[in-house]
């Protein structure tokens, strides 16, 4: 094995973990706190996707502040959909599991529509190549990974010492429990589901230099996604953290050696291994 491919294949995988885990935050969030599968997850990274193609391509507004516009864009599309579509359906896994399927059909459609359905791209933001040794990283996809795993910390931190998050962390545990403390747990879950929004909206706009751009690209990531949840043990942000590295390093480093249908079927038999062993997922409870 040579370590050169190996080193390279680790820096393809840390890009695509940093995808993987702004992703499946948001959606182990509104797991967490709502008890709903929402199958158009990743078509809010669509979204973000598209909309970075717009405000960079068409406008010329600088990168930092189409990242910025995408993430707030999330915020008001994540509070709009939860307020008058997914509200009524927490906790109920089957509604808010169809009521997504033709939210996500709207959106692509409606994508379509306006973006075409032929895949565009967009220049690179930060130009040049970074080389470590023999090792070779696009300045892009440092970025990404850098911008990435600073956001993930933030969260983290906002989840585990602020008030919200604390209220968040009770909801997720005891809603019945939370609600006697003074918790308002749909308020909460609100809070929740625009966090998730954001986070997708913000990953397509950061990864738009990266990979192209087409109204169908949110829906493998919504797969994997709901993937790297369930091996992390559904409603845990650690374990779907870790989930998210560890797929993106085996994607890395194993499509180096395999082509990319090989590495899709040696993917889920692992998978469907790992479930089989440990149902719950990495950390997970036993009731989720």
């Amino acid at each position: 094995m040579d370590l050169t491919s190996l080193v390279q294949g680790g820096a393809s995988g840390a890009l695509l973990a940093s995808l993987y885990v702004l992703v499946a935050l948001g959606l182990t969030i509104e797991f967490s706190l709502l008890r709903i599968i929402n199958f158009a997850h990743g078509d809010f990274y669509m979204l973000g996707a598209v909309a970075a193609y717009y405000l960079f391509a068409e406008v010329a507004l600088p990168f930092p502040l189409v990242v910025v516009v995408a993430a707030v864009g999330g915020v008001i599309l994540g509070f709009l959909a939860e307020r008058t579509l997914f509200r009524r359906f927490h906790e109920d896994l089957l509604g808010a599991f169809v009521l997504s399927l033709g939210l996500a059909w709207v959106l692509e459609m409606a994508v379509v529509g306006k973006f075409g359905a032929y895949p565009k791209g967009l220049p690179p933001v930060v130009a040049g190549v970074s080389r470590f040794g023999q090792v070779a990283i696009s300045n892009d996809r440092i970025m990404v990974i850098v911008v990435g795993s600073l956001i993930v910390a933030a969260i983290s931190l906002y989840v585990t010492k602020s008030q919200v998050g604390r209220a968040m962390r009770a909801v997720a545990q005891n809603k019945d429990a939370a609600a006697l403390l003074g918790i308002n747990p749909v308020f909460v879950g609100t809070i929740g589901f625009v966090l998730g929004t954001a986070l997708a909206t913000l990953a397509g706009a950061l990864v738009s230099p990266i990979f192209s751009v087409d109204p169908q690209m949110g829906v493998g990531l919504t797969i994997k996604a709901f993937v790297i949840v369930i091996i992390g043990g559904m409603g845990s942000i650690p374990g779907a953290v870790l989930a998210g590295i560890l797929l993106g390093l085996f994607e890395g480093v194993g499509g180096i050696y395999v082509d990319n249908a090989q590495l899709a079927v040696l993917e889920f038999l692992v998978i469907i291994l790992f479930l089989i062993l440990r149902p719950k997922g990495i950390m997970g409870s036993a009731e989720a």
